[in-house]
């Protein structure tokens, strides 16, 4: 089945225009605070030039700390603090602390997912669906990070169905 309400839609007419991202020198430490603050799970990493190197998720940040931090403590406090840190969406500061040194790039995903703000509808939408991702940064003629295009807004973007005008028959459960 094909659907034709995408015909002649482009991404850049249905992408969320305004998208938070980290700088490439921000430190780990400022970006667990600047997802608490934005109250999300993962963002764009962009160098100076606003073009997109990369991608920080909670996932990266959390799979980080598990493998790397040293804990002076014991082993059970290091695995009870990334068991809260994943069920609050927070890091403790003791964490928060020795992250100061450590920057975004150095532990980021280097691959980014982007299509071009003039890639029609469908096309993203298959990308996406190779890709199996729910969201695609969004990217102009530079290469330069202008949007996210998300399922949600892909959604928002479908026409919605013509109600038919069915009529039910009712038995009365009488013979004629």
């Amino acid at each position: 089945m094909h659907y034709s309400g995408f015909q002649g839609l482009t991404v850049g007419e249905i992408m969320t225009p305004r998208v938070h991202s980290l700088p490439a020198d921000a430190t780990v430490k400022d970006a667990a605070r600047f997802f608490l603050d934005h109250e999300i799970s993962g963002a764009p990493v962009v160098a100076e030039t606003g073009r997109a190197v990369g991608v920080l998720t909670l996932r990266d940040l959390t799979g980080f700390l598990e493998r790397h931090l040293e804990v002076e403590d014991t082993t059970d406090l290091l695995h009870q603090e990334l068991r809260d840190l994943r069920r609050e969406v927070g890091i403790s500061d003791l964490y928060l602390e020795r992250l100061n040194d450590l920057r975004v790039e150095q532990i980021m995903t280097p691959r980014v997912l982007s299509v071009h703000d003039d890639l029609g509808i469908e096309r993203a939408v298959r990308f996406m669906t190779n890709e199996r991702v729910h969201r695609v940064f969004v990217t102009d003629d530079e290469g330069t990070l202008i949007g996210v295009l998300s399922a949600s807004d892909i959604m928002r973007a479908i026409e919605p169905p013509k109600k038919a005008n069915h009529s039910v028959a009712r038995r009365s459960g009488t013979r004629g």
